[in-house]
């Protein structure tokens, strides 16, 4: 069994593996690959659309703003925020200090054109490695770290990293995949093979949970795609039902699944804020 800092290592050469993958682009090494890895890639794309179309992204990001609080006197790290999150350019525009970082080069510079378009001078992008000991920024207010958590096999290694680099009573908030309702493990597994990015896809598991609450305390944490992951089928008979299917089961998800237990494990992805201890 290999030990921290062996994990790490192991991780840190993953990672350029990682960020060679998207300076290259996402979408180009699809076309390059096979009818199954193709098909797996564009449903994942139309799942992740229809997000959007049933509220659940708004739901996140207002529960985000809720979350971040007031930032003005706030120094902030965007983990992993490619060419910008949603609300990336409100949070620093809002802040007293903002680092944005990615592993892609490519990703990283495009955000720090529009950082630079809208004359936040106290804000930056740039490429770095979150493990790697060259980013050596600590005592942070908050980490957003908008689907990036999961890309940690060892999940321990990020929430021990995160910990250390937040200042006392820092947060952390993040948004990732589930991988604890029984169909969508079967799916999963099935498609592993098909994934051209399985090497640092690691959704959520139940001992997730368990790591996060020996280091964090919860401080707000909302399942999605509950209920409403069975309107997702629908969309390929008929949008409009599928849509207001979704965004009723939706409101139901909202209710059911705001903290640890079995509605939330039947979701698909979770949003956290998470208080350092």
């Amino acid at each position: 069994m290999e030990n921290k800092e062996e994990s790490r290592k192991r991780l840190l050469e993953l990672n350029k593996k990682q960020a060679e993958f998207y300076d290259e682009n996402v979408y180009v090494h699809r076309e390059k690959e096979n009818f199954l890895v193709r098909l797996w890639g564009d449903t994942r794309d139309k799942f992740h659309h229809f997000r959007t179309d049933i509220g659940i992204m708004q739901t996140s990001d207002d529960l985000h703003e809720l979350w971040l609080g007031n930032l003005s006197d706030k120094k902030i790290l965007d983990l992993g925020v490619g060419g910008g999150n949603a609300l990336s350019i409100s949070i620093a525009s809002r802040c007293k200090e903002y680092h944005a970082i990615d592993l892609s080069e490519r990703l990283a510079e495009q955000f720090q054109e529009k950082l630079k378009a809208k004359g936040l001078s106290h804000a930056y992008s740039y490429k770095a490695d979150f493990l790697a000991d060259e980013f050596a920024l600590y005592d942070f207010d908050i980490i957003y770290a908008l689907g990036v958590a999961h890309h940690f096999e060892d999940f321990d290694l990020f929430l021990e990293t995160a910990h250390n680099k937040l200042k006392k009573g820092g947060k952390m908030i993040t948004y990732d995949p589930l991988n604890t309702f029984f169909f969508s493990r079967i799916i999963r597994a099935a498609f592993r093979p098909f994934q051209n990015d399985a090497a640092w896809e690691w959704p959520f598991e139940r001992k997730n949970f368990e790591l996060i609450q020996k280091r964090f305390k919860l401080e707000g944490v909302q399942g999605t795609y509950g209920r409403s992951k069975w309107a997702f089928p629908l969309l390929f008979i008929n949008k409009r039902m599928a849509v207001n299917y979704g965004r009723k089961a939706h409101q139901k998800d909202l209710q059911e699944s705001n903290q640890i237990g079995a509605p939330l494990f039947r979701c698909l992805q979770v949003t956290m804020s998470m208080v350092k201890k």
